[in-house]
């Protein structure tokens, strides 16, 4: 039996013959073990070796035998050598975001305003703002030797501007700056005159105005020249702390409308019944006792409002009936010839009276002129209030009310008067005209009764149909 010829190598030696046991080189899959790594995951070392993924028909490296024998190998955490070991990459550098500054209301807005104010009034205070300074923060020029911060009224002007203002708009209101008296400015500003001081208020105090050069500049460019100013004709100064009205009030000759209420006014100077012009006085919540006579002879009065006042009569006739009365002659007063100019006043009672109220005063039904003959009540009254009154017995004053052809309301709320202010002998001799355009008769929490009113109004069917009667 002859030898098969050895395979030689390149070199020429021999190279032995594999092992009958050795496996065909027939492709056989990996055996599964916990040390095989599934593709697609990181190669983790170990210090057993771990077959590596091969293909599905690759061959093994170990014959069956070896890889029986091969125990599994526990699963450790994926650690890498400390040789191998790759430091993370460091983060960018980012740069935080400016934070927005948050939207402020408008009421944090004035409430910072006004912190700001304190707090520079605060600092005014400091030795820096009389001529010293204790530290490095006072010697600056913008603290140093300035004047005290004023804080500003947010939200409307100051005294004089509002008087200088109003030259353009013939219009001022002065309502709630606890003022004892009209401003010495107004009469100063708008006139030219300098008015004297008052028994009440011997020293006015200082009026307030704006410390911006801005404002101030503006308001004088604004400012009108002497001969396009607006006369004065709306004057509201309610809500403040006036006693007394300077007697040179007469030079407004265009007023129109004056509100004075919720004053402390006690009477008023004669000469205010020199403003012809007026259509709307309002002098409720005073303390007036009394009115000068001639304010009964204003020709141009339509709306006359004298409530919460301690009046204790209403002589409408005054002016025209009274010993040395002169209607048509300006007011004199005692301090100079100022009123010698004649000017045109009414010949009777408010001629064109429409609304009259006095309630809350202390006036009787026989205190209030109503002569059926000569000067009376106003004639074209259409409301009338009367409550809260001491009025007592007042048939004869509903008589010469119920003549009145234009009388639409009459109130009389919580009015000391009962029946015998309606006795039906007076009324039943009417010849029908009594109270023709009565809408509302107004007697709550009186002493009146429903029967009396109806024995009163039920026979003159005429007016009674579209009279509505509040009786308690």
């Amino acid at each position: 039996m002859s030898r098969l010829p050895q395979p030689t190598s390149r070199s020429g030696s021999r190279s032995p013959l594999k092992s009958p046991t050795s496996p065909s080189p027939t492709p056989r899959a990996a055996p599964t073990t916990s040390s095989t790594l599934t593709p697609g995951k990181p190669r983790i070392r170990t210090q057993s070796v771990a077959p590596t993924p091969s293909p599905r028909h690759a061959t093994p490296l170990r014959s069956q035998p070896s890889l029986k024998s091969l125990r599994p190998t526990p699963a450790r955490s994926p650690t890498k050598s400390p040789a191998r070991r790759t430091q993370p990459l460091p983060p960018e550098e980012e740069v935080p975001p400016v934070p927005s500054k948050p939207q402020l209301s408008i009421r944090e807005q004035i409430a910072l305003r006004r912190a700001e104010a304190k707090k520079l009034a605060e600092k005014s205070s400091t030795p820096a703002a009389s001529g010293e300074f204790v530290g490095l923060e006072d010697a600056s020029p913008e603290t140093f030797n300035q004047p005290p911060a004023v804080d500003v009224d947010l939200g409307r002007w100051s005294i004089k501007e509002t008087i200088e203002r109003a030259r353009n708009s013939g219009a001022i209101n002065l309502a709630s700056r606890d003022l004892p008296c009209l401003p010495s400015a107004l009469f100063e500003i708008h006139l030219g005159i300098k008015p004297e001081p008052l028994k009440s208020v011997p020293v006015e105090p200082p009026i307030t105005t704006s410390t911006s050069s801005d404002v101030r500049k503006k308001a004088s460019q604004n400012a009108p020249s002497w001969y396009e100013a607006q006369d004065l004709e709306i004057l509201k100064a309610w809500s403040n702390e006036i006693v007394e009205l300077q007697p040179e009030i007469f030079m407004f000759g265009s007023l129109k409308i004056v509100d004075l209420h919720n004053n402390k006014l006690t009477s008023l100077p004669a000469s205010f019944a020199d403003l012809t012009a007026l259509t709307t006085v309002d002098l409720s919540h005073n303390q007036l006792t009394s009115l000068p006579g001639n304010f009964w002879a204003l020709p141009n009065l339509t709306n006359l409002n004298l409530s919460h006042n301690v009046l204790t009569a209403l002589p409408f006739s005054a002016p025209f009936v009274a010993e040395g009365s002169n209607p048509l002659g300006r007011t004199r007063d005692p301090r100079g010839e100022w009123f010698s100019q004649t000017i045109t006043r009414a010949t009777e009672p408010l001629p064109r009276l429409t609304v009259l109220e006095v309630s809350h005063n202390r006036i009787s039904a026989a205190a209030i002129d109503h002569a059926l003959e000569g000067p009376g009540l106003p004639a074209l009254l259409i409301k009338l209030d009367l409550s809260e009154n001491p009025l007592g017995k007042s048939d004869s004053l509903f008589r010469a009310l119920g003549r009145l052809q234009r009388l639409k309301e009459i109130h009389m709320q919580r009015a000391n008067i009962g029946d015998d202010s309606f006795p039906v002998s007076v009324f039943s001799s009417s010849d029908g005209s009594f109270f023709p355009a009565l809408k509302i008769l107004d007697l709550e929490e009186t002493y009146v009764t429903r029967p009396a009113m109806e024995a009163v109004f039920t026979p003159n069917r005429a007016s009674s149909e579209s009279l509505w009667a509040n009786v308690w």
